[in-house]
């Protein structure tokens, strides 16, 4: 079986200089839920949790606002763990049902430590 795994908002904040319009989160948002797309990754182009550039909205926020518009679709997010704070990405993702992690890959050991604790 495929699943299908739509970045656009997330990598759609390149597109909008990092200040996506709050209406074309929530309606995107809705054409995902509609159009059955398994799952939305939100947050920052770069990482959750990376403070540069700054978006125009937080990360909570910005989760809480896709997740009031999907029942279906799934939620991830993309954490790079050397752009943002752990402790801060741990406490925005309560909602996400998949993190996607990245590293150099040489520095896979890195994150086995960081996220060991994390369910």
């Amino acid at each position: 079986m495929m699943l299908l795994s739509d970045v656009t908002l997330r990598d759609g904040c390149h597109l909008f200089n990092h200040n996506v319009p709050l209406d074309f989160i929530e309606s995107y948002a809705r054409f995902a839920e509609r159009s059955g797309i398994q799952v939305l990754e939100v947050g920052h182009g770069f990482s959750i949790g990376c403070t540069s550039p700054k978006l125009n909205i937080t990360d909570s926020d910005f989760i809480s606002l896709v997740k009031s518009n999907v029942k279906k679709t799934r939620l991830s997010t993309h954490v790079n763990p050397d752009l943002c704070n752990l402790e801060h990405v741990k406490n925005v993702t309560r909602d996400i049902d998949i993190i996607r992690l990245a590293c150099v890959p040489g520095e896979v050991d890195k994150l086995k430590h960081n996220y060991r604790d994390w369910e």
